[in-house]
């Protein structure tokens, strides 16, 4: 399945967040939530983490016994998947609208 996406922005670098300094980061919005949050991006990553207080704002409680384990910068974190709509914002076209997982 190709797609297609009309819209660009511009990315920001060097960005500290909740969960430390994102050297590539992009404006998105995460599920129902309607503001904006900056997000880590990494092209070669398989997943992507809610940092937990935004997993808790869209009603997702914290489970470290969860049925998944993943290895990230901040060692192992467990958890579970799910998938959510994420917009990237556009400075110019059309915003873009995945499903992550």
């Amino acid at each position: 399945m190709n797609q297609t996406y009309s819209g660009r922005a511009q990315y920001r670098s060097n960005v500290y967040g909740p969960t430390g300094e994102l050297l590539v980061a992009v404006e998105c919005r995460v599920g129902a939530r309607t503001a904006e949050v900056v997000a880590l991006v990494d092209t070669a990553s398989q997943w992507c983490i809610l940092p937990p207080a935004l997993a808790l704002a869209l009603g997702y409680t914290s489970d470290p016994e969860g049925d998944t384990r993943l290895h990230t910068r901040f060692g192992l974190l467990s958890g579970e998947l799910i998938r959510l709509p994420v917009v990237f914002a556009a400075d110019e076209g059309q915003p873009a609208e995945v499903e992550a997982t």
